[in-house]
């Protein structure tokens, strides 16, 4: 089990980090103004980036950026739908939709990504997708309700928190990611799922509450009900930061890691600046501000965290931390939402 220090309610310094994104930006020569748009994760993430990464990028640039929040599924819907005529430049995914956006040629090059030494397993070999940041899945914890954290996958089937846990639904992108965790845990895997959803049965037949958005993280860990919930390292952060008692562990079995990842739609009207903003999100200074405000792992492998960033990265992060086959468990998702909302939802 590795249990992660979650840093105090601070305030996040942003603008030292958005003064050097810029300075590595303007060396690129004069700015030229264009437009460009991209799909966004919405809410306060979009709130975070805007300053840290954007403000930078627009001052050295000249650029003119709207941001259309979607969540992953309804973004790839989208790419789809507007093939012959892309209205939006960059595509933002976290739950594997790169895989099919590239497999159905909805894609195209990212160019040199500038140059950024991202790790192999973080982007696609033929440069049509890229990772910009990590964040581990691990459990959530009310740490005033179990001042002993939780230590595996299993406790999710421990008596004693019987209606005290909160679990995603299919259709929220941890979810695929924590049946198959919890699949394995018992001896399951992606291919024989069957262990996952017996437990999930078991835990629904106990008062498991079932949740879409992060948002309702909040709600849990600022009341009584709810002790544990599986979801990822980023969301935890933002939970301490607020005040709210949260602990946050990655189980003795390991991990996958949440990708937040950008595809630049084939077609795209703005492909030169587009691939300008998706190197930037890799810069060095870009990825440790998004460590330090995200509590994303970098993916370029050349980003050395301060010594203030509580952040898996590096071996540490290779040692802990598994990237789920997306491929795979894309072509079962659809049946598994199916068996989900007939055996689990409607209990």
């Amino acid at each position: 089990m590795l249990k992660l220090k979650l840093p105090s309610p601070s305030r996040r310094c942003r603008t030292v980090a958005s003064v050097f994104v810029a300075a590595s930006l303007l060396v690129a020569g004069p700015a030229v103004a264009e437009d460009l748009v991209v799909s966004s994760y919405g809410g306060q993430t979009d709130e975070i980036i805007q300053p840290l990464v954007y403000d930078p990028f627009i001052k050295a640039t000249g650029a003119n950026i709207t941001t259309v929040p979607m969540n992953g599924e309804t973004s790839f819907a989208r790419l789809k739908a507007e093939a012959a005529a892309p209205s939006i430049d960059i595509y933002h995914f976290s739950g594997g939709q790169q895989y099919e956006a590239k497999s159905l040629g909805l894609t195209q090059d990212l160019g040199d990504l500038g140059g950024a030494h991202v790790g192999a397993a973080f982007r696609d070999p033929d440069n049509q997708w890229v990772a910009f940041g990590l964040s581990p899945i691990g459990i959530l914890y009310n740490t005033e309700k179990m001042p002993t954290p939780p230590t595996s996958w299993t406790d999710f089937a421990r008596p004693d928190l019987a209606g005290h846990i909160a679990v995603p639904s299919l259709t929220n992108f941890i979810g695929p990611s924590f049946l198959v965790l919890l699949s394995r845990a018992f001896g399951g895997s992606v291919e024989d799922i069957d262990p996952g959803f017996d437990k999930l049965k078991t835990m629904a037949a106990s008062g498991v509450q079932i949740f879409e958005r992060p948002a309702n993280l909040q709600l849990y860990f600022s009341g009584d009900d709810v002790w544990m919930v599986p979801y990822d390292a980023s969301n935890a952060f933002r939970l301490k930061e607020s005040g709210l008692p949260v602990g946050f562990v990655i189980p003795k079995e390991g991990t996958f890691a949440n990708m937040f990842v950008k595809v630049l739609a084939k077609g795209a009207p703005h492909p030169d600046i587009a691939k300008k903003s998706i190197a930037s999100f890799l810069a060095p200074e870009s990825q440790i501000a998004l460590a330090r405000a995200l509590h994303w792992s970098p993916t370029n492998l050349d980003v050395k965290l301060p010594d203030d960033i509580d952040v898996l990265s590096g071996e540490e992060m290779e040692k802990q931390v598994e990237i789920l086959d997306q491929e795979k468990l894309r072509a079962h998702l659809p049946d598994w939402i199916d068996r989900f909302n007939r055996e689990i939802a409607t209990q």
